[in-house]
């Protein structure tokens, strides 16, 4: 059915160089009243068992979120990422650097200036000596200071960023009922999505979208259920939308929904 969606892409999500066992501990859970999930400590399997198997079909395009393994040191995280790229180069058709997954400890530290000088512009350097680039894009979080957003957006013009993904998912409980903060803190850490994430989300796509003056194309995500949210996305400067929770509570027929709404 995905397959034979004109709308739909894959994203492969998250590789890095590295098998890594599931946690015992680490599920989703989800809160169809509110429509959140917390994706607490999900592991991150190696690509071999995540990607290859996928391939045997054809998708229309096909992208690759690549992270580094939680044993790595920040400091040595642009190599992971650098073995991640080579190794996925030839299967995917972009490529998405997350360093705002708030499941890999540590991981966030990564989006300081010089940490994604790093990161990036090995990338970019390695991607140029190519006969055929891929695009690079950066995902962020929604908890960034303006300091932060103004760093990543002279950098992504810097080292010539091919898109900005805002945003990935929060570490703030903020905007939960009381009870969902209390069933939260039980759950331990984790990263919040779905309709709790939307206004966070909303706000730094707005900010991130103002800085890079649209030269810099930014892909919206958080919280998208409806036209309306999507319409909000693009208004805000987005130049496409994806749809991560809302997908998970409603299916593939959220897309045809969100057309009709926006056409509406």
């Amino acid at each position: 059915q995905l397959n034979d969606s004109a709308w739909f892409t894959l994203f492969i999500d998250d590789a890095n160089d590295a098998p890594e066992l599931p946690d015992a501990s680490g599920w989703l859970f989800e809160n169809p009243a509110i429509a959140d999930a917390v994706n607490v400590r999900l592991a991150v399997f190696d690509e071999d068992r995540l990607v290859r198997p996928w391939f045997t079909q054809t998708y229309s395009i096909i992208g690759g979120n690549i992270g580094k393994n939680k044993v790595t040191p920040n400091e040595d995280a642009w190599k992971d990422y650098e073995i991640c790229f080579n190794e996925l180069f030839d299967v995917v058709d972009y490529f998405v650097v997350n360093v705002s997954s708030p499941n890999t400890p540590g991981l966030r530290a990564l989006q300081d200036k010089d940490s994604l000088l790093k990161i990036l512009g090995n990338l970019q350097d390695n991607n140029k000596k190519r006969p055929h680039p891929k695009p690079i894009l950066l995902k962020i979080a929604p908890d960034l200071t303006d300091g932060q957003l103004q760093d990543i957006a002279d950098l992504a013009a810097e080292i010539q960023l091919d898109g900005i993904v805002s945003s990935n998912t929060t570490i703030s409980r903020e905007k939960l009922s009381e009870a969902s903060k209390d069933q939260s803190e039980a759950i331990g850490m984790g990263g919040l999505s779905g309709q709790p994430l939307k206004t966070a989300s909303d706000d730094i796509l707005e900010k991130i979208s103002r800085l890079t003056a649209g030269k810099v194309p930014v892909i919206a995500s958080g919280g998208v259920f409806t036209g309306k949210d999507s319409a909000d996305k693009f208004n805000r400067g987005a130049v496409l939308v994806q749809v991560w929770t809302g997908f998970i509570y409603e299916g593939p027929g959220i897309v045809k929904k969100i057309c009709k709404e926006i056409k509406a």
